[in-house]
């Protein structure tokens, strides 16, 4: 098995993508994982998401995971079209993993197992994996992370277990150590 290393654009968010990639590659990372809805997002185009491609590539860095949201407010229909194309994105761009936060709003809680459920064998089709990561809402809690996997339930959706997400989001009322 090999260990690949990646660092998230966050740290960078004050700079151009291609400068978040120079440093991300100098520090010794061989991935990249974007953060920031600027640079490939569901509504951008092939054109767009090559572009993002070649400023990676010149970097010297490969990307290997998009950050995305399901824009619930939008109704579930459109909302799934829209996750869809943020798929068909991700997999342009080249990434493995597409990294969701869930809804925070409990009224959208059965809509987002919804989408998540028409949306994964896509991702799978696409060879994404769609990562679910603690980020309060539905996803508050460890239980709710897994109650909200065993709702979906398919190859092509799984979890990011983040611990200080989880004491962040919980006020340190829940303890990964446990989990």
């Amino acid at each position: 098995m090999s260990i690949i290393l990646g660092s998230t654009t966050r740290p960078y968010a004050g700079l151009s993508f291609s400068d978040a990639c120079a440093h991300i590659a100098a520090a010794g990372y061989s991935d990249v994982a974007i953060f920031g809805r600027n640079v490939v997002h569901s509504q951008s185009t092939p054109e767009e998401v090559l572009a993002a491609c070649r400023i990676a590539e010149e970097a010297g860095v490969a990307p290997s995971m998009l950050l995305g949201r399901v824009q619930l407010e939008l109704g579930l229909d459109a909302a799934l079209a829209d996750y869809l194309a943020l798929i068909d994105n991700t997999a342009r761009l080249g990434a493995r993993w597409l990294l969701d936060c869930g809804t925070n709003k409990p009224e959208w809680y059965a809509d987002y197992v919804t989408l998540m459920q028409c949306a994964a064998p896509h991702a799978q089709a696409a060879g994404i994996t769609i990562t679910l990561k603690p980020h309060g809402g539905i996803t508050l809690t460890t239980a709710d992370l897994i109650d909200v996997y065993q709702q979906i339930r398919h190859p092509g959706f799984g979890l990011c277990y983040d611990p200080g997400n989880i004491l962040y989001y919980t006020r340190g009322q829940e303890r990964p150590e446990t989990h």
